[in-house]
């Protein structure tokens, strides 16, 4: 919202500016309106449309640093600490305060325009317009199709006043204001919409002015706005005879006006405003580009902390692909099965996309289920994103699907796929540990995916070892080292088909990077240190124990805090730092809170206690 009111308030300002020096003295009021109308209207719809933003970087998936899950400090827990007012929003309350005083005035004055309806005689005029004649010493004014006319004026008063207000009922200004009063109510603590609201009913009344000065002379007429421009309150809706500023509107009545050429002016306004939101939407891409220009990329991995994760995990991942997938039944000969590699981004929003499937061997009329298949990965729902330092960010990451089709004319996903010893989080490691990447790869820039194929014999071990594209464009040394990390691999839990181990084709691909920061130093251990009790204790731990500290919560501040901190060989923790944290106060509580952990489990390495280097995401949310 802070962002939408600064966009705002930019363009509204922007376009009064141009107002104010190419246009306000000019005598092309309905010109005038429609660009007070429509730049009104336009700020708003550019505030809310977010700018250009050039495609973030994609990173690979991969695991690099020891994270213990996020933990939410909601509500709940902060109420625990506080209660009553202190837990509201004073931001909030405020607004609502004002927007609710402001709708108080404008109904009010909508009641009194109606008892004065009700109350006054009534004449309808050749034009449909009905004159209410109030019986009272008051300002005369209009609202849609009424006009309110005191009887104490002179016949000759009543003549002018009358075509005065019927030019604010022909030109439906009532509309306008309407508008305007609405605006003011949601925006009633901003400058520039009741500088909006000025302008415009200063042009209703030139527009009127100008239709009712026509019918006599300019000067009785200024004579007649300057005697009675001190008669009674204007009513909130209406369009008023007497409405200010008077000095204005006798000077625009007796000007002259405006040549015919300088109406250009409009023709310069569009092009300076299509130039001006233009620039304004493409404002983040080019402060990001500078950003980017100005970064020197350096010889590195880059990972996130933390993986993407489908909502419910690998299990409600593969019910999803079950349900939703739907496969060839035509069957060839001896080929019952067919290996599919997806690529796809998960966003730092959690959403699927640049989805990319591939046949990477087995049944030969898969392809005609491939956009099915990417189809069914663009509508997944939302995934957990992955994150480094605290920050959400957009993962590049790879699936294998074994598609098994069986003469019954029924279709599945493996159940029982060959799996590393260990798991994927086992693999990555593994992979982080003994994937080198080539000096000569460097030194020439050289990045790609190798998919390595090989075959999962029934007692586990690797065979069959080969690069499985016949990219010729990959570079040689990249393609040996995938293939010579997985020739080292321990054997694997073979593949299940209706209860037998059976050989199982399978395919890893393995992403080579350059990126802007260098290799880090990974805690080798064995065991990964623990919370006494596990996951579960420690999240009772924190629900107990942390706070909402107050500057925060009032100021709607939430977020996460990264704290790292490091595991003792003895269990205890130390070094604790905030690596990243929305607001001071926030980072401490979590801190303070770390501090009052009982000891770990320590991690493990060769049979020996190890100091390990962990992180702690702290989720704050209101």
């Amino acid at each position: 919202m802070v962002t939408f009111l600064i966009k705002l308030s930019i363009c509204w300002g922007f376009f009064a500016l141009l107002y104010i020096a190419l246009l306000r003295k000019e005598t092309f009021f309905q010109a005038n309106r429609l660009y007070l109308l429509g730049t009104l209207i336009l700020g708003l719809f550019i505030a809310a449309v977010p700018g250009e933003k050039i495609p973030e970087p994609i990173y690979v998936a991969s695991f690099t640093e020891i994270a213990l899950p996020v933990f939410t400090v909601g509500m709940e827990q902060a109420e625990k600490a506080a209660a009553g007012l202190a837990s509201w929003n004073w931001l909030e309350l405020i607004y609502w305060a004002g927007f609710s005083l402001v709708m108080l005035r404008i109904s009010w004055g909508l009641i009194l325009l109606i008892r004065t309806l009700r109350a006054g005689r009534s004449e309808r005029l050749s034009d449909g317009t009905r004159v209410i004649y109030t019986g009272k010493t008051a300002k005369p004014y209009s609202f849609y199709q009424w006009i309110f006319l005191p009887e104490q004026f002179s016949e000759t008063s009543s003549s002018l006043i009358l075509a005065h207000e019927r030019a604010h009922v022909r030109g439906k200004h009532s509309v306008d204001v309407l508008l305007l009063e609405v605006l003011s109510a949601i925006f009633w603590f901003h400058p520039f919409i009741y500088w909006y609201k000025r302008s415009i009913r200063t042009v209703h009344e030139y527009l009127a002015d100008a239709a009712a000065s026509g019918q006599t002379d300019k000067k009785q007429y200024g004579l007649l706005l300057i005697g009675q421009s001190q008669m009674g309150s204007p009513a909130v809706f209406a369009n008023h005879f007497y409405q200010s500023p008077l000095k204005q509107r006798l000077v625009m009545l007796t000007k002259k006006s405006s040549a015919p050429y300088r109406a250009l002016k409009f023709g310069l306004l569009l092009p300076l405003s299509f130039l001006f939101v233009l620039l304004f939407r493409q404002a983040p891409a080019i402060a990001q580009a500078v950003e980017e220009a100005n970064q020197i990329p350096a010889v590195g991995f880059e990972n996130p902390e933390s993986t993407p994760q489908f909502p419910g995990g690998k299990e409600a991942l593969a019910n999803y692909l079950n349900s939703h997938l739907k496969y060839p039944l035509a069957v060839h000969p001896g080929e019952n099965t067919a290996r599919v590699s997806v690529n796809f981004d998960v966003t730092k929003s959690g959403d699927v996309s640049n989805v990319k499937a591939t046949v990477v061997n087995g049944l030969k009329n898969i392809e005609s289920s491939i956009a099915n298949i990417e189809k069914v990965f663009a509508a997944m729902p939302k995934w957990t994103p992955a994150s480094k330092n605290g920050e959400l960010m957009t993962v590049s990451t790879n699936l294998n699907l074994l598609l098994q089709v069986s003469n019954e004319k029924s279709s599945k996903t493996s159940s029982a796929d060959p799996e590393f010893p260990g798991g994927n989080e086992a693999m990555g490691k593994f992979l982080m540990k003994n994937v080198k990447y080539p000096e000569s790869a460097k030194k020439e820039n050289a990045e790609g995916v190798v998919v390595v194929a090989f075959v999962v014999q029934e007692d586990g071990s690797l065979s069959d070892i080969q690069e499985a594209t016949g990219r010729k464009d990959l570079h040689a040394d990249l393609v040996k080292e995938a293939i010579r990390v997985v020739s080292i691999m321990p054997k694997w839990k073979p593949g299940v088909v209706d209860g037998k181990t059976v050989k199982t084709k399978f395919t890893l691909p393995i992403k080579f990077t350059l990126d802007n920061e260098t290799a880090k130093d990974i805690s080798d251990i064995d065991k990964m240190p623990e919370y006494p009790g596990g996951f579960n204790a420690l999240v009772a731990f924190m629900g107990d124990n942390i706070k909402y500290p107050e500057a925060p919560k009032k100021a709607n501040i939430t977020g996460t805090v990264l704290v790292s901190f490091i595991v003792e060989t003895d269990g205890k923790l130390s070094n604790f730092e905030a690596l990243k944290s929305p607001h001071p106060d926030l980072s401490a509580e979590a801190i303070r809170v770390m501090k009052l952990m009982p000891a770990f489990s320590p991690g493990m390495k060769d049979g020996k206690a190890v100091r390990v280097k962990m992180t702690l995401p702290v989720k704050f949310a209101l």
